[in-house]
């Protein structure tokens, strides 16, 4: 006979396992080894209804078997008097097993797509800090096309409570400002000295031989030829036979000796050797530059000088620049095509501006357009804003009138030309020297990173101040940074010594610290983002920017590597010269302007010249000149050489433009005038004449003075 546990099993198994048939009930029931009675006793239970109430733990329910459900078979242990009832199961077991299943496929998916784009745990970054840079320049090198995204900005904003404000160290150092005054003293000196020998030499036709000679303690020019320190007098050697010179000088500070050396580069002469330095000590000769200025006081320091800076910016400050570039590189030997439009704008408390501009070079063609200008400077455009602006470097006329614009152009790319090759050689000396030293280690391992779709290397790097002298020192051993002109100016033993000076520490320190540069680069190595940051956080007592900071960004971004780029020029432009040539343009009216104040100038020069001639001929000319058209008329005030030059420049070679004039009075010519019409107005002309005066007319001279026109 069943017992109530046993009914109690059957239905929850019956229910649980959707038994629908005999044969299946009597199956499961053989398989948990029930007696055969029983099995036959379930059977009849069921086919008697199998919902009878039973009674559990004290509980009455009416058990059916559409409560319970699985989609799966359960084999419970066989039922005893103190088995338990079979709880009863729900969709559960079948959704874990899908989420468990689509976990298992979306792990092994997320593996594969991490595997293909090199994410995670599967990255490979291109560069490690060995050949960071110079693989970096190497890449940039392939780039024959690309768009480039260049962004800058300078923003007040709350400061950051991690950074440290900035601390004011100036030079108290007494023995330092002594140096510097000395320094001072003995600049001043060289001065007076080579004044003095030059005066000597000009009227003895030779130097002295001695600088006892041209000492002097008084007057307003004191030559003084005792050093400050030692009290000595300065080294002073005849050469050549009393034709040169050689004064030596002793300086104390570095400062001084850099000071000197870019005075002999920018003043420099045939002579290689117009200043020979050795450590401290400098000789001059006779073709040195004769002047250098040296201050009196050491330099301020860096926290000097970025506290003034800071002092200066307002607390509402915000400046953006925006540059978009895109180019082709399909000519080696010329600044490659390029389209490139630049928008600034600021915030300056009340004040706002916005600058926007575009420019394009197509061959030997250049286009500009300006978009947004503020209203007070717009007037200066010599021509309208929204009107595309057309050179041709080629075939402009302009280019052969000396336009600034055109001619700038041409020589920027042969100044291109010229140094492109040089320039990337230094390049890849300085990325090379700059790997081998690590002088920019990595903060942390490159990680990978996703970005606008796309798979990229991240790289934050951070300047090794430890290595700065020794980078620099390697560049100084390569013979080229020291022989070629070109590297000189941007690799010399002065830069060195700045840097091992102790002071250099504090500006580095401050960089490390306050700043950041970061690198993002693509599976093939190519740069995609370069973001640099500076934060500049002022003094604690700075009352302007209280509580806050300025942080100056930097970001360059490069897509389309590589992939075609078509310059397409502006269909509506007009020429330079067609504007030009219109003189109701801005730019025509600019350009009139121009001339007239050139006609102008050309003819008051005229006066003096005029006066002079009267002086050295005993009149203006030996014969009148009656008024009428200029003409280089033999014997006239108008046939000498110079005048006829003077009214030819003022008329652009248009000479019988001019109207010419003089008179003669008792024998004597006594008077002149001269007329020329203004571009801007034809109608009016500029007028000079023998008693000085020089104004504009209205018609044109019709007499022999300014005052009488017609």
């Amino acid at each position: 006979m069943l017992t109530d546990d046993k009914k109690n099993y059957l239905l929850q198994l019956k229910a649980v396992n959707h038994i629908d048939s005999d044969d299946e009930m009597r199956r499961v029931l053989t398989v948990m080894k029930w007696t055969p009675a029983d099995i036959e006793a379930s059977l009849y239970f069921f086919k008697d209804g199998g919902s009878t109430p039973v009674k559990i733990n004290n509980r009455v329910d009416s058990i059916r078997p559409s409560v319970l459900y699985s989609s799966t078979i359960q084999t419970p242990a066989p039922a005893t008097s103190g088995t338990p009832p079979l709880q009863a199961k729900t969709h559960s077991n079948k959704w874990v097993g899908i989420l468990l299943l689509t976990f298992f496929l979306c792990a092994l998916g997320g593996g594969v797509y991490a595997y293909t784009e090199k994410l995670g745990p599967f990255s490979n970054p291109p560069y490690v800090e060995e050949n960071f840079f110079s693989g970096i320049l190497d890449s940039v090198g392939k780039i024959s096309s690309a768009s480039y995204d260049i962004s800058g900005s300078i923003v007040v904003e709350p400061r950051n409570q991690d950074l440290t404000p900035l601390v004011v160290k100036t030079t108290d150092d007494k023995e330092t400002k002594e140096k510097f005054m000395r320094d001072y003293q003995r600049a001043t000196a060289i001065r007076n000295i080579f004044n003095s020998l030059n005066n000597k030499k000009y009227s003895s036709k030779v130097f002295p031989k001695t600088l006892k000679e041209i000492a002097s303690t008084k007057g307003y020019y004191k030559t003084d030829i005792i050093d400050p320190l030692s009290q000595q007098a300065y080294e002073y050697t005849v050469k050549t036979d009393g034709n040169d010179f050689a004064l030596t000088v002793s300086f104390e500070t570095s400062d001084a000796i850099s000071t000197i050396e870019n005075a002999a580069k920018l003043y420099k002469t045939s002579d290689t050797t117009s200043v020979v330095i050795s450590g401290q000590q400098v000789t001059f000769n006779g073709k040195s530059p004769t002047y250098f200025y040296l201050s009196q006081k050491p330099p301020a320091t860096f926290s000097e000088s970025l506290n003034t800076l800071l002092q200066m910016v307002p607390s509402e400050f915000s400046v953006d620049l925006a540059i978009s570039i895109q180019s082709n590189k399909k000519q080696e030997d010329k600044i490659f095509d390029f389209k490139v439009n630049v928008d600034a704008n600021g915030e300056l408390g009340d004040l706002t501006y916005k600058v926007n501009a575009d420019l394009i070079k197509k061959d030997t063609n250049y286009y500009v357009k300006v978009n947004n200008i503020p209203s007070v400077f717009g007037g200066f455009l010599p021509f309208s804003k929204g009107q595309w602006v057309s050179f041709d470097t080629a075939t402009s006329t302009s280019a052969k009138d000396s336009n600034y614009i055109t001619l700038s152009v041409s020589k920027a790319e042969e100044e291109y030309k010229a140094q492109k090759e040089k320039f990337f050689n230094l390049l890849k000396k300085v990325t090379k020297i700059a790997d081998e030293e690590k002088t920019f280690t990595f903060v942390t391992k490159p990680t990978s990173e996703k970005i606008n779709g796309m798979s990229l290397y991240r790289y934050e790097l951070k300047m090794n101040k430890e290595k700065m002298a020794n980078f620099y020192e390697k560049l100084l051993e390569d013979p080229d940074s020291k022989n070629d002109e070109f590297f000189s100016i941007f690799i010399n033993e002065n830069y060195l010594k700045k840097i091992k000076n102790k002071e250099y520490d504090e500006y580095l320190d401050y960089i490390s610290s306050h700043s950041s540069l970061v690198v993002w680069v693509d599976k093939e190595g190519f740069p995609v983002i370069v973001e640099s940051k500076f934060y500049a956080v002022p003094p604690e007592d700075t009352l302007n920017l209280k509580n806050k900071q300025v942080v100056v960004t930097y970001r360059l971004s490069l897509s389309d590597i590589n992939m075609p780029v078509e310059i397409i020029v502006p269909t509506d432009a007009k020429s330079y010269d067609e504007l030009m040539q219109n003189s109701d343009s801005p730019m025509g009216i600019a350009r009139n302007k121009s001339k007239d104040a050139s006609i102008k100038a050309s003819l008051v020069s005229l006066i003096p010249q005029a006066v002079v001639y009267g002086d050295d001929n005993g009149g203006y000319g030996k014969t009148a000149y009656p008024t009428g058209p200029c003409t280089q008329k033999e014997g006239t005030l108008f046939g000498d050489k110079a005048i006829f030059e003077g009214i030819s420049s003022a008329t652009n070679k248009n000479e019988l433009t001019a109207v010419c004039a003089s008179k003669m009075i008792g024998g004597k010519v006594t008077s002149f005038a001269i007329s020329v019409p203004l571009v801007s107005d034809p109608e009016y002309s500029f007028c000079v004449d023998d008693t000085g005066m020089s104004q504009e007319i209205l018609g044109k001279l019709s007499g022999y003075s300014c005052a009488e026109t017609k």
